[in-house]
């Protein structure tokens, strides 16, 4: 298996990332997020497919990442006064 895959595995990771960053500022019902998981859930395939100890470590990544994003997106987050 050519590293293209490999790349393509973590450009998917960095696109879910960027999707649930636009889904925190554009609330969308959710529709956005589903995309993020589609991307995520490509990505840790991939990683698979490249090898086992990959795969286990996207699906690391992936639960250390998701979280990460939606704490830095709720922090930059503009606040609205009442």
């Amino acid at each position: 298996m050519t590293y293209w895959w490999f790349l393509l595995a973590i450009a998917l990771y960095i696109t879910a990332a960027v999707l649930i960053l636009i889904e925190v500022f554009l609330p969308t019902g959710g529709i956005i997020s589903l995309f993020a998981l589609a991307c995520i859930i490509g990505g840790v395939a991939i990683f698979f497919k490249y090898s086992i100890l990959m795969g286990w470590v996207g699906i690391i990544v992936a639960a250390v990442l998701v979280p990460c994003v939606v704490v830095v997106a709720y922090k930059i987050f503009p606040r609205k006064r009442k």
